[in-house]
């Protein structure tokens, strides 16, 4: 009997310890392991392996990342491992596509930045071990998800992602959809799952060390190649310094002419900078300094008309937008009542609301057409003078005017402004 005993205490201690290094080899959630003859960890993937942390919407840091925190738990005891090979730990940062894709890829590598920061900060994991990789706006995961859903608008979502490749064209085409109701589910049920980062720690796996079967990454191609982080290897990994150059949110600017002025022989050039998310500003002036065909006929002017734009589209690019605007002219006219009015070095000043739509001309959303009517008031005070040279003054007036203060077609190059900078 002591014999039999003896035997079954030895199978109960091998047994257990089989037990406690699988229960310690699955208790590692956050940890992948990769066989060593498959070393690409990062091109192909299950997106069930990843781990997720979602961020609020254009927020770029979070005060709590419970995800993040025990994975450095884990990745601690990696280190402190010499028989667990760390391979890298992988930072993917994404955004939402919806607003500019310009400021989407920016927000994204933020987001991927931090969440390196965050792991420097709570472990000693070496430079050359991390890697970032930014998405910018994700929309391969965003048909993912609207494929798996049950939406009553999923195959009106996808007939739009296969008609338009422009991500501006996408967002305003589905914006549009259904009077607003397929991006309020876009925006529930959709969205908030693409404003993320996406992290795993690779391991290199030795049965030898770990007896226990570990979750393999599977080789299930999510990505397109344009989007595919380059092929790992150990000895050639991309390390991430302590200062990771940014840019700063950048300025689109486009310089403008309307077509309308043109037709009265009036020159007329101006800019449009983006202040914001849904903000710009624009300046339009034009120049008259000529007479018109005969000495008698005299069209000189000099104007500004500044405007302030709310856009509910991507600005200076695509979609609906409202103007306040304000305007300055001096004049000299003359035309054929044998009077000349001219500006008492007071002008014409004003202001007034405009309503306008800007769209792109071509695919490489570089070139524009805006066209915008706007109506307000304007203070005239004139003096009046014989319309022969030197002619004497004959009186002055002012009026007031109430009407159509801004008419245009205006045509547009766009290019963006960005300022580099290094964040720490």
């Amino acid at each position: 009997m002591s014999k039999f005993y003896h035997i079954t205490a030895i199978f109960a201690v091998v047994f257990l310890s089989f037990s406690m290094c699988e229960v310690e080899a699955q208790n590692h959630k956050y940890i992948r392991y990769a066989k060593p003859d498959s070393l690409r960890p990062h091109t192909e993937y299950a997106d069930s392996l990843l781990t997720t942390v979602l961020y609020p919407i254009n927020e770029a840091s979070l005060k709590l990342a419970p995800p993040l925190a025990a994975a450095a738990t884990e990745l601690n005891e990696v280190l402190a491992d010499p028989d667990r090979k760390l391979l890298e730990v992988w930072v993917l940062g994404a955004a939402s596509p919806d607003g500019p894709e310009v400021r989407n890829k920016y927000l994204s590598r933020l987001r991927a930045t931090w969440a390196v920061n965050y792991l420097r900060k709570t472990t000693k994991i070496p430079d050359n071990k991390l890697r970032i990789e930014v998405l910018g706006e994700d929309w391969e995961d965003f048909a993912r998800l609207v494929k798996r859903s049950d939406s009553p608008y999923r195959n009106q979502i996808l007939e739009v992602l296969a008609k338009w490749k422009s991500p501006v064209d996408r967002e305003y085409a589905l914006r549009r959809q259904n009077k607003g109701a397929t991006w309020a589910w876009l925006s529930s049920d959709i969205l908030p799952e693409l404003r993320s980062v996406r992290f795993a720690i690779f391991c290199l796996y030795d049965p030898q060390v770990i007896p226990a079967t570990p979750r393999f990454l599977e080789p299930v191609a999510t990505r397109s190649a344009d989007f595919a982080p380059s092929p790992f290897h150990a000895a050639t990994s991309a390390p991430v310094t302590g200062v990771v150059p940014e840019k700063e949110d950048p300025w689109r600017i486009s310089i403008k002419t309307n077509a309308l002025f043109y037709a009265m022989l009036v020159p007329s050039l101006g800019f449009e900078v983006q202040l914001g998310r849904r903000w710009s500003f624009d300046m339009l002036g034009y120049w008259s300094p000529y007479n018109l065909f005969s000495s008698t006929r005299k069209f000189r002017i000099f104007g500004l008309q500044p405007e302030v734009r709310y856009w509910w589209g991507e600005p200076l690019v695509k979609g609906h937008y409202l103007g306040l605007h304000g305007h300055v002219l001096g004049f000299n006219v003359q035309m054929n009542d044998g009077k000349r009015y001219q500006d008492p070095n007071h002008a014409l000043w004003g202001a007034g609301l405009a309503y306008g739509y800007a769209m792109p001309l071509g695919k490489s959303d570089r070139w524009g057409v805006e066209f915008t009517i706007g109506a307000g008031y304007a203070k005239i005070t004139y003096d009046v003078y014989d319309g022969q040279r030197n002619g004497r003054f004959l009186s002055s007036g002012t009026h007031d005017y109430w009407g159509i203060t801004r008419l245009g077609v205006d045509f547009s190059y766009r290019f963006l402004l960005n300022k580099n900078r290094c964040r720490r």
